[in-house]
């Protein structure tokens, strides 16, 4: 567990810089302590989690922001990688797409803390997307690891 007053690490996988921006605005104007870093797809997302060479150690994230629709490696086959992996598998993982038929068809792994949320197209939906995010960080904080998490921002 992390110490109280230290920002939570989160790990944006995402193409769109507009939805970029929007989450790291509404982020700002919601109030939440996260830093955030951003990769662009599921490629570069892995290079993060699993840095190379003999010096480099991975800063884990505390919870990965994840969208579906991604270049080079899905959303999908990132979430199978996270899941094959001991030293990845029990990071909170919030599955992120603007595609509710995409969200219905992604088949969660026991072995994740995962939820998944529709991208909202407002900025007050943002701001409510995040708040039911940062429900669902807290309370994988409070569980042990291995559960799975289904969520919806009703």
């Amino acid at each position: 567990m992390k110490p109280t007053g230290t920002p939570t690490n989160i790990l944006m996988v995402e193409d769109n810089r507009g939805d970029v921006v929007l989450m790291e605005e509404a982020i700002r104007a919601a109030g939440f302590d996260y830093r955030v870093t951003v990769v662009r797809d599921g490629v570069a997302a892995l290079e993060y989690l699993r840095p190379q060479g003999p010096l480099t150690v991975a800063l884990l994230p505390d919870l990965i922001l994840l969208d579906l629709k991604l270049p080079r490696m899905s959303g999908r086959e990132v979430l199978a990688e996270l899941s094959a992996d001991p030293a990845l598998r029990d990071i909170p993982v919030a599955i992120l797409s603007s595609s509710r038929s995409e969200l219905e068809l992604v088949r969660i792994s026991g072995q994740l803390h995962c939820t998944s949320f529709a991208k909202p197209s407002t900025f007050a939906g943002c701001i409510k997307l995040l708040t039911a995010i940062d429900a669902f960080h807290q309370s994988t904080l409070r569980r042990p690891p291995g559960g799975t998490h289904e969520t919806s921002p009703g």
